[in-house]
């Protein structure tokens, strides 16, 4: 492009119209550049010159020479060869012309036009424009321009000979990963004869990296700055991605993609990588295949057998060859479609026939459900054309243990159905054990006590439970205690209510409401526990109501349902935190952080402290 300006700026000024150069005078283009404005200038010029009276004007030949030196310096000795050496053909036709027409009496009468060679004489100290000056310099510039001439050249027709060795082995590269999806197909689906085409890439490095010596020999004489060439060889990382484009042996680094290493490593990788990876397939398929028909059969395996995970290793091997490999889903499926088999079956998991274990059924169900998830999305992949690479990958582990591509798809379609069926039958238990787990029911069914408790200072009529729980909490025998109100009519209570693992009262206590007065439509009372002495479980409710007399209880219960106290009293409010001194076997209600005891200066209670018996004491 760059020569192509070129040419047609010059054709358009050479054929420009004469009576525009008639007008032209050269006094008036020199400040132009002087101000080096050369494009301009230079447009100028050749109008000026197009004058068949003008042609042999010296500065203005000089002019020309100069910028088309400066034009041939913009360009890249490689990349703009073709505009370079036209643009260094014009140099050294203006230079030339130049001198001969500089002399003397040229610089004697247009010394104007030559102050660039103003200069003082070290001989005389005077200083002047001398025509040995002019020449000399004119000289240099045209040796410059022939040897850029004469060496660029060869630099070219050693760039073919290396270009033409690196084309062939980019083209055969380039068909190599039009059959396979990267090196590590290639070396899982790759025959032998497509292995062997891979050492004609070793024999064309040597040619090419020949051919860059004599470009380096051809750069040395030049003494043109610039231009060093160099050539990078590039590994090849990633296949199909990489190593594709066509490298430019015409840049001033050539950087080559390494045929020649990649052939070698994609050699090594088919003798040692993929031979180890197949032997260890097949061992664990054997393996897990043995664990799952025994416990689809419900004997011959235990929980410690199951393998809940693939093998690292395996693992390892497989993703080093493949970013994606079938086998390793398969395996997968197989570990997860055991898990199903061994959990689902009672005879091997005792605790799924345990119905009174609601937390167990909860836990065992969800879990199913993930790994019924787990399997379904597994089985997903099972599609073409995932299927069909895997197949060619690796041939014996799916046609020896899938009966083949059309054995994987049967194998999928009776999955799923499968998988479908379990689906909707424990996700319906799922359902059920979570429902019933948010109840706690009295033996004789008269009680049920809705064990989520309330989760703001609102509250909203249940006219399925006459219960209303605050709070709950857990012990570690998954014993659950609630905490709340008990509406009775007229005359609330309060209570306290423990509920088995099997969602079974076992015992409730209730306290009495004394003076304790709360809203029915607005119900801003909460709850909590405290900390007892062992054997015992202590609670609390607090009111919010500003005229209620009292807006606090605490309560202590034995482990086995007998209520030893409860206590009323009025506090500013709700505790900050409660503690237990089980030496002297005192509760202390705390009414702001500890750390701010010590400065407070208030008459308001800060702490309540209740004795053994529940007596507010101070």
């Amino acid at each position: 492009m760059k020569f192509n300006s070129l040419l047609i700026g010059i054709l358009l000024v050479a054929f420009g119209h004469n009576a525009h150069s008639q007008k032209l005078k050269y006094k008036d283009i020199f400040p132009l550049i002087e101000n080096k404005d050369y494009e301009t200038a230079i447009t100028q010029i050749n109008a000026f010159l197009s004058n068949s009276k003008n042609d042999d004007h010296a500065n203005a030949n000089l002019q020309k020479g100069l910028y088309f030196e400066r034009k041939t310096d913009e360009f890249h000795v490689i990349s703009d060869s073709i505009a370079l050496l036209a643009s260094n053909d014009s140099a050294i036709h203006y230079l030339r012309i130049a001198k001969t027409l500089i002399t003397d009496k040229e610089l004697s009468k247009n010394d104007e036009y030559y102050q660039a060679y103003y200069r003082r004489d070290l001989r005389t100290g005077d200083f002047d424009i001398k025509l040995s000056d002019v020449q000399l310099d004119i000289e240099k510039k045209l040796l410059s321009m022939e040897n850029l001439n004469k060496y660029a050249r060869i630099i070219h027709q050693n760039l073919k000979v290396g270009n033409r060795s690196y084309t062939a082995s980019n083209e055969q590269y380039r068909h190599l990963i039009t059959l396979y999806g990267d090196e590590n197909e290639f070396a899982l689906m790759s025959s032998e004869l497509e292995q062997a085409d891979l050492e004609g890439m070793i024999t064309r490095s040597d040619s090419i990296t020949s051919a860059m010596d004599m470009i380096r020999d051809a750069v040395s004489k030049l003494g043109k700055k610039g231009y060093s060439p160099e050539i990078n060889f590039i590994e090849i990382k990633e296949f199909g991605v990489e190593g594709k484009s066509k490298t430019d042996f015409y840049a001033n680094d050539i950087k080559v993609w390494d045929y020649s290493l990649w052939s070698q490593n994609l050699q090594s990788k088919v003798r040692m990588d993929v031979n180890k990876m197949r032997d260890k397939l097949n061992t664990t398929y054997s393996k897990l295949k043995s664990n799952y028909d025994m416990a689809k059969m419900g004997g011959g395996i235990n929980e410690n057998d199951l393998v809940q995970n693939l093998d690292p290793t395996l693992k390892s091997q497989l993703r080093k060859l493949d970013k994606n490999p079938l086998p390793e889903k398969l395996l997968d499926l197989l570990i997860d479609e055991t898990k199903f088999e061994f959990i689902t079956s009672k005879k091997l998991n005792t605790r799924l026939a345990d119905e009174n274990d609601v937390n167990y059924q909860i836990m065992v169900s969800d879990s199913i459900n993930t790994i019924i998830d787990d399997i379904s999305d597994k089985v997903s992949v099972i599609i073409e054309p995932y299927t069909t690479v895997g197949a060619k990958k690796y041939p014996k582990f799916i046609a020896g243990n899938y009966g083949g591509e059309f054995g994987l798809i049967k194998y999928k379609q009776a999955t799923e159905n499968k998988y479908a069926k379990e689906k909707n039958k424990w996700k319906e238990l799922s359902s059920y054990w979570n429902e019933k787990s948010k109840w706690g029911v009295s033996e004789d069914l008269a009680d049920s006590i809705y064990l989520i408790p309330k989760t703001d200072s609102s509250y909203m009529s249940m006219e399925f439970s006459k219960f209303y729980t605050l709070s709950i909490t857990e012990d570690d025998s998954l014993n659950i205690y609630a905490l709340g109100l008990e509406f009775q009519g007229d005359a609330d209570k309060g209570y306290l209510a423990k509920i088995g693992n099997d969602r079974i009262i076992k015992w409730k206590v209730n306290f009495d409401l004394d003076k304790f007065v709360y809203d029915d439509e607005v119900l801003k009372v909460s709850g909590s526990y405290a900390p007892s002495s062992e054997g015992s479980i202590s609670g609390y409710l607090y009111n919010s109501v500003p005229e209620s007399e009292n807006n606090f209880i605490l309560l202590n219960c034995e482990s086995t349902g007998e209520l030893n106290w409860s206590s009323a009293a009025k506090i500013t409010n709700e505790p900050v935190s409660i503690k237990f001194n089980d030496i002297v076997k005192e509760t202390n209600v705390f009414l702001m952080e500890e750390e701010a005891l010590e400065s407070y200066d208030g008459e308001d209670p800060i702490y309540v402290v209740f004795d053994r018996k529940g007596t507010k004491v101070r």
